[in-house]
């Protein structure tokens, strides 16, 4: 609503009632989501000394996560990423903490397979539907 009032005072317009623009709102809502995905990554990376559990992924590798299957192996997740311009030493690294967090179980030979908690974990920004678990941590907003 900023925005459009920020518009219709600009060119002079004066009216009692106002509609939201389309075009306001979709620039409103980028900037949430911007704001938003910062402050997950932000949040997320920051040692916690809580007993609450948080899973330190950015946006970009929690759905990188969710986008793969129930089994997969290190050489498909590494032709997955190629055209989302993210290297293999970044694939390594969400391998090795997604081991650590208890989201994957590996074989040792590249072999790995998401657990019942890697399972649970859905693209960032996906609502939730009816019956899931809204949980702020994990992917929902």
């Amino acid at each position: 609503m900023i925005l459009t009032a920020l518009r219709k005072a600009e060119a002079g317009w004066m009216v009692c009632n106002m509609t939201v623009a389309d075009e306001d709102f979709e620039t409103a809502f980028g900037i949430i989501m911007t704001c938003l995905r910062h402050a997950y990554m932000v949040g997320t990376s920051l040692e916690h000394r809580k007993k609450e559990v948080t899973y330190t992924f950015s946006y970009v590798q929690l759905n990188l996560f969710a986008d793969m299957p129930k089994c997969f192996t290190r050489a498909q997740m590494i032709v997955f990423v190629e055209s989302l311009n993210v290297s293999e030493s970044s694939v390594d690294r969400l391998l090795k903490k997604s081991l650590r967090k208890g989201l994957t179980t590996s074989d040792r030979n590249g072999h790995y397979e998401k657990t019942l908690k890697g399972e649970e974990i859905t693209r960032f920004g996906t609502p939730p539907e009816e019956g899931d678990k809204v949980n702020f941590y994990m992917t929902y907003y």
